[in-house]
Formats: structure tokens, sequence, C-alpha cells
């Protein structure tokens, strides 16, 4: 067995203590109100050592009825809190230990509270509209997170439906007045 395959079973078992099952090796899920929340440990060998990265998604239906239908929002440790690692490094059977802590550690820290507040949709909508910057998520645009947040409106009460719109629109326009300025 290999030093990647050694982690990959290690993941299995973080997993399990945190509420996630094993759908396949590096990738676990656990279902939510109106979703699916996923993480997925990435390995990636390279010449003599293994880029490993983590990667949370956070999926809503849409439209409940329709299960092709799916709003998705996907971040890692390091887009969360950019002091984190993009990737870390393991060599081999030595560098075990540090890269388990490692993911163990950014979980605990970033990924576990985020995937906490984006249980529900509603959880989702509050972190969007008071958490979210454009480099929280990984996104080809900086306001995609935000229209697709519109998508999930239909799940809230008509009561709130309406302020939650008005807050995510105006924090679209103004990312895009700022990027107008930057470009």
């Amino acid at each position: 067995m290999s030093a990647a395959d050694d982690l990959l079973d290690a993941f299995q078992g973080l997993c399990a203590g945190w509420g996630f099952q094993v759908a396949e090796p590096g990738e676990a899920v656990r279902d939510i109100s109106h979703g699916r929340q996923r993480l997925h440990l990435r390995v990636q060998p390279r010449q003599s050592f293994w880029r490993v990265g983590l990667i949370a998604r956070t999926s809503f239906l849409v439209e409940p009825d329709a299960e092709e239908y799916v709003c998705s929002f996907k971040t890692s440790p390091h887009f969360l809190n950019p002091s984190w690692p993009l990737d870390w490094t393991l060599t081999g059977p030595a560098s075990l230990p540090r890269v388990r802590e490692g993911i163990q550690r950014a979980y605990a820290e970033e990924l576990g509270s985020f995937l906490e507040q984006t249980r529900t949709p509603d959880g989702l909508l509050r972190w969007l509209r008071q958490e979210y910057d454009p480099l929280r998520l990984v996104s080809p645009s900086a306001t995609q997170p935000l229209w697709r947040g519109l998508w999930l409106t239909d799940h809230l009460s008509v009561h709130d439906r309406a302020a939650v719109r008005h807050d995510l629109r105006e924090k679209i326009i103004l990312i895009r007045q700022v990027m107008d300025r930057n470009s």
C-alpha cells in the first residue's frame, strides 16, 4: 500500500467522525435539507510525491421535484482562509501524519463551520448575505454564487424571500461596480 492509499483510508475514518458516509475512496457525502454535502480528497500523483487537496461542495435541488436542477457551491480551506495551503504535499509514509493532521485541522477550523452554516438553503443564503466574499467560493465569476443564491430563495418563506433577493442583488451590483472600477 502506498502513502496515498493510507491517506485515503485515514480520510474514511475522519469522514465518519464528521458525519459523512464514504461513497468511494476520497469521496464522502451526507444528505441535508433539500440537498447533499460532499467532501472530496483530491490526491494527484507527481513524479516523487502526491498533491493533496480537500474540497467541500454544498448542493441543493432548485426545484424539489426535478433532480437534474441542482445548485452547487464549492470551496476549500484555502478559499475560505488564504492562510491555509492550496494543497498539502505527501512525500511518503513519513509525511502522512503531517498531511492527515493538516486535513483534520482544516476541516475543524474552516470547512466544518462552513458546512454547518450551509446545511439548509436558508443557512446558505444567510452565509451569502453576511459572510460571502468573491474569493471564498470556487467559481468562474465573482457574482455567480450570488446568482445561484437567487435561485434558492424559492425555498424561503414568502415573507423572507423579497428581502433576501434584494440583499443578494445589491451585493451583485456592488461587486460589479468594484470590478468595473478596477478594470
